[in-house]
């Protein structure tokens, strides 16, 4: 709905991504894009429980063809949708995925920057906890929240969980667990909130943390 409502604030990059979210407990429909045309539906980055450190945006690089091999073959597949939407105008899915490829081919050029958190001090990193055990992986999905709202995306979601039926927060016994998961989560909340003010972001962002059904 935000996108929706206020456009993209970045052209070259999704204006919802969504960092390790979980495959179960709603799955794709946590992401997606509802009673929305599915253009607005979340670019997903790894999945929950996986290493934040191995998270990329699917499919971003061919490693097979040249730059202008590939700006041949997405020449010609612009041409022939172009043909073949005016023929099913109003079907929202072929819009959407005409437009995940033309957002692909700019994403090229302009994400691998942004999603390269070396880029980043090691001051920044320390702020995070990435390199410390217990919080580097979501520190990791903080920061790379942080790059991409800076770059422009309106709407990031970030995911702890460990890629199970019932995500890591759901303790229906043995809640002194929620110890371990607040270590792993304190520090990387802490610090993007932190670096978030001392760059002048949170004056026009807003940081929502939820679990399901309130629990925790």
């Amino acid at each position: 709905w935000i996108n929706y409502g206020l456009g993209s604030e970045n052209e070259n990059l999704p204006g919802f991504v969504s960092i390790c979210p979980s495959p179960g407990n709603g799955g794709a429909r946590n992401y997606g894009s509802a009673f929305l045309p599915p253009v607005f539906q979340g670019t997903t980055m790894g999945t929950a429980g996986g290493p934040a450190a191995d998270a990329r945006i699917r499919d971003l690089v061919n490693a097979r063809l040249s730059r202008r091999q590939q700006l041949r073959q997405f020449e010609l597949l612009r041409s022939l949708n172009n043909s073949q939407l005016p023929a099913d105008s109003g079907d929202a899915e072929l819009e959407a995925v005409i437009n995940s490829f033309e957002l692909a081919w700019r994403m090229q050029s302009h994400a691998p920057d942004i999603l390269d958190l070396s880029r980043e001090t090691p001051a920044t990193q320390a702020l995070y906890g990435i390199n410390e055990k217990p919080t580097d992986d979501f520190g990791r999905q903080c920061l790379m929240a942080r790059r991409l709202s800076e770059a422009g995306v309106r709407f990031i979601q970030v995911t702890y969980g460990d890629g199970t039926p019932n995500p890591a927060w759901d303790q229906h016994s043995n809640l002194p667990k929620h110890a371990d998961h607040a270590r792993r989560v304190d520090k990387p909340i802490a610090g993007l909130l932190e670096d978030l003010n001392q760059r002048g972001l949170l004056e026009d962002t807003i940081v929502w943390w939820g679990a399901e059904f309130g629990r925790t």
